[in-house]
Parts: structure tokens; C-alpha cells; sequence
């Protein structure tokens, strides 16, 4: 097998064995289901590597290295989808075209500056004191629920 090709199949080996772990166990922790995936893929892969071009070859250092590269990207992708404030405001709306509907503006100033965030970069607009999703803003939650029913977050949306 050449190079790409291993490590290719060690990624995608990896994608599905934590889907397919999060889809078994929904609870469990996210970032503990991929290292307990990834960990034992990528003890594979650098065997593999190790022994088709050497312990101490580039390309068992390169492989090594693009793995652990993707497995944080990877890491981070999905804690971004479940960790992040603004998908918070904008998944917990109670319609998908309004999100916040008060007579006041909100009172929290961590609240009110993230809003004015999404607001500026053209993901909600204001009308008084709601805020509407705008077609950036439907694209966006629309990804992010895709992005949540992938990884099996526990959170409907």
C-alpha cells in the first residue's frame, strides 16, 4: 500500500470508528470516544508506516504528524459544534426565523455583545429589540444540525 493510501484509510477508519462509537454509547464523552478510536488507528498506522519505509523515515514522520494534525482538527470541528456560543444562540431559537423576541434588550453583557457579533457579520438582524436570522444565518444553523446529527451530539435541534 503507498503512502496516501495508508494514511487515508487510517482517517477514514478513524471518522467511522467514532461515529460508530458515539452511535453505540450516545453519552459518552465525545473527545474520549475519538482518542479511544484514534489512539489504537494510529499506533497501526505509524506500525504500518515504521515497517513499509522505516522507523525514522519522512514519511512515517509526515504520516505520523498529518494523523495527529487531523485527529485535532477533527477534535476541534466537533467541540466547536457542541461548545460554541453563538451556535447555542442561534440552535435554541424557538422559531427558525426569530430568536429573540423581548420587549428589552437583553440585560447580559456577554449575551448582548455576542448578538451584536452575529448581528455585524450578517448571521441575525435587528428589528427593535428581536433579532431575525438572516439567509447567512439559516445556511448556518441548517450546517450546524447537519454538523450535530453526524457526530451524534446528545442535544436535539
Amino acid at each position: 500500500m503507498n503512502f496516501p493510501a495508508i494514511l487515508s484509510l487510517a482517517i477514514t477508519s478513524t471518522i467511522a470508528g467514532h461515529s460508530l462509537v458515539r452511535r453505540i454509547r450516545p453519552g459518552f464523552n465525545s473527545v474520549l470516544a475519538l482518542i479511544d478510536v484514534g489512539f489504537p488507528v494510529g499506533a497501526l498506522l505509524v506500525s504500518q508506516l515504521g515497517r513499509s519505509y522505516g522507523w525514522l523515515s519522512l514519511h512515517c514522520f509526515a504520516g505520523t504528524v498529518a494523523f495527529a494534525f487531523f485527529c485535532e482538527l477533527y477534535i476541534f470541528i466537533f467541540t466547536l459544534v457542541i461548545g460554541s456560543v453563538s451556535a447555542a444562540i442561534l440552535l435554541d431559537t424557538t422559531s427558525p426565523e426569530k430568536i429573540a423576541n423581548s420587549s428589552q434588550p437583553p440585560t447580559d453583557t456577554m449575551l448582548r455583545k455576542r448578538l451584536n457579533a452575529l448581528r455585524h457579520i450578517g448571521v441575525i438582524a435587528s428589528l427593535g429589540s428581536s433579532y431575525y436570522l438572516t439567509q447567512r444565518g439559516r445556511l448556518l444553523v441548517s450546517s450546524a444540525r447537519l454538523l450535530r446529527r453526524f457526530f451524534s451530539h446528545d442535544r436535539p435541534v
